[in-house]
């Protein structure tokens, strides 16, 4: 068993390795720095607590809570499970990136990540999207089909709406975030992002288990 482990864990690191080396520039290539996201909600359970990195299928983690509900610890370790970064690019460098400036005072849209712990620091990262059917959070390997998010002036994370008619309209900002027990490959409290009516504006929840939070950025 012993002997089993060490030659997945050794063909993790050779697929790695290469990947990282071969693989496509990245869209995405200047890294913030390291920050915790903490809940803010009226559930005193939940309001003040981290998210964590919750393992779903290798290489593959949600954005969860595991201080509300009798949960199996997250993974990797909470220590290392909590740390993310935001990625960006420059515009002048970058003309047909998906980028988009905001405005000077909320700084740039970019894409959430983080790094797997087990690995070295050229270790490409993981990179944050939303499961099509649930809204559920969900980093995944290198950067293609990752959501756009931003941080408001109190830090706050969002999703920003362009109106596409006239570009030059500053956009607004989106907080769609819940918490859900959601199952995929393991049954977690997830970060999830919602779209169509919202509770806040007369609809009615799918999953009966969510709540409405807010995500704040605190800097480490």
């Amino acid at each position: 068993m012993r002997l089993l482990v060490l030659a997945v864990l050794a063909f993790v690191g050779c697929i790695s390795t290469a990947l990282a080396a071969a693989g496509p520039e990245q869209e995405f290539p200047n890294e913030s720095a390291p920050f915790n996201l903490v809940l803010l909600s009226a559930n005193t359970i939940l309001n003040g607590t981290r998210l964590y990195a919750c393992h779903q299928v290798i290489l593959q983690t949600s954005l969860c809570t595991v201080s509300c509900h009798k949960m199996p610890p997250a993974y990797p370790r909470p220590e290392h499970g909590t740390v993310f970064y935001l990625n960006y690019t420059e515009v002048e460098q970058e003309p047909h990136s998906r980028y988009r400036s905001i405005t000077p005072d909320l700084g740039v849209e970019g894409i959430l990540t983080r790094h797997y712990f087990a690995y070295h620091s050229d270790y490409k990262p993981s990179s944050m999207r939303f499961v099509d059917s649930t809204g559920m959070s969900l980093f995944d390997w290198g950067q293609d089909g990752a959501a756009l998010i931003g941080f408001d002036k109190e830090e706050k994370l969002c999703r920003w709406g362009w109106n596409r008619d006239d570009p030059a309209v500053p956009p607004l900002p989106f907080y769609q975030w819940y918490v859900c027990i959601t199952r995929s490959f393991n049954t977690w409290e997830t970060l999830v992002w919602l779209s169509g009516e919202l509770p806040e504006n007369g609809g009615e929840l799918r999953n009966p288990t969510c709540q409405k939070v807010d995500v704040k950025r605190v800097f480490i």
